[in-house]
């Protein structure tokens, strides 16, 4: 009997000669290309922009723009069409009873791990949660692997030890460890199957199986539904990564605009005169600008240098904030979660940010 899937996709009772492997080292080569031509794309659009005579800021502001739209849109590719090529190769009913079961300490201290091993941001990982989702992991699991992606990926950490000193990057690791893990225990009231809309990321062409041998209404049984036309791997692949990307490409565009405006048009002065004086504001302000930006630690690093001397509780907020949450995450996640689950989660990791701040401004 030919291998399925209940939203209408069917693969070859023989498929060709493969292994999940393949959805590994896809993503691997994909990364490696991205990180190559990056810092050649950065350069020759400087040199670009320059050339035509624009001002400083604009051509910052093109520069973040385009290479961030560019590297979000194909990473997301390689990531959703690496994670999806992988689902067709597992076992669903089994791996589900199994994976069902992670909503133990041992299942949150995996989450931790393979976060910290993640050499994703925030925006990207998504797609990794969903597929996490589907298989059955617990949502309070897969949140916390997605802050601890996040917030203590391997780059950031050994970023910020390195440039922002020992004192501060331990501080950051502590306090992260603890928002991973406060924000996956406070969200259990918001992370029911109720709340999820994307419980399988091959669900796109329709909530129930449509297959006219199959009477399960709900059907989530990817081995039973048999009877649809083939379609390759790559074809499935490709449609799940179409399905996504339509849907939240314009959303996705505006945010990062967003976010490289604040970046580019708002002097590093004004953001010193707003959060770098020792106020009992400066914390609070510090994480609420923070939390739109799409950022990793590399774009917001000038910024935490130049911050650090003056204000630490303010500098942890704001680092904290930029990297746990953005704009372009909440678009992301909203064809994971219902509204009121990804205002729940924002709402954590923006709180226990400023809080994070407050506790050090008052320790230090």
């Amino acid at each position: 009997m030919a291998e399925s899937y209940c939203n209408g996709t069917s693969l070859p009772e023989e498929p060709v000669a493969a292994s999940p492997q393949e959805g590994i080292t896809f993503m691997k080569l994909g990364l490696t290309f991205l990180h190559q031509h990056e810092s050649a794309l950065d350069g020759m659009l400087e040199t670009l922009f320059e050339s035509m005579g624009l001002s400083h800021q604009w051509t910052e502001f093109l520069l973040h723009f385009i290479t961030d739209i560019v590297n979000l849109f194909l990473i997301l590719f390689v990531v959703m069409f690496a994670v999806s090529l992988l689902q067709t190769y597992i076992p669903f009913d089994r791996l589900k009873k199994k994976l069902s079961a992670l909503g133990s300490v041992w299942g949150y201290l995996l989450a931790l791990a393979l976060g910290v091993a993640s050499p994703f941001c925030s925006c990207t990982i998504i797609p990794v949660v969903m597929g996490l989702i589907s298989v059955g992991v617990p949502v309070q699991v897969a949140l916390c692997y997605l802050t601890s992606a996040a917030l203590l990926n391997g780059g950031a950490v050994v970023t910020l030890f390195s440039t922002m000193g020992a004192q501060f990057g331990g501080i950051y690791v502590a306090v992260s460890v603890l928002i991973a893990v406060l924000t996956s225990i406070l969200i259990r009231p918001f992370a029911g199957r109720e709340n999820i809309i994307s419980y399988d990321m091959g669900h796109h062409h329709g909530d129930h199986c449509h297959d006219d041998h199959c009477h399960d209404e709900h059907c989530n049984n990817h081995s039973e539904c048999s009877h649809h036309e083939p379609k390759s791997r790559v074809g499935y692949c490709v449609d799940n990564v179409w399905h996504v990307l339509r849907q939240t490409w314009l959303y996705m565009i505006l945010s990062v605009a967003l976010s490289s405006a604040v970046i580019s048009f708002v002097p590093i002065e004004t953001l010193n005169t707003v959060i770098g004086q020792q106020n009992v504001l400066s914390p609070l302000l510090a994480g609420l600008i923070g939390a739109p930006i799409h950022a990793d630690v590399f774009s917001i690093l000038p910024l935490l240098q130049l911050l650090r001397p003056i204000n630490f509780s303010a500098t942890m907020a704001f680092a904290l904030g930029a990297m746990a949450i953005s704009i372009p995450e909440v678009v992301l996640l909203s064809r994971v979660f219902k509204a009121k689950t990804i205002a729940a989660y924002a709402v954590l990791l923006v709180a226990l940010s400023v809080a994070a701040g407050y506790v050090t401004l008052l320790v230090l």
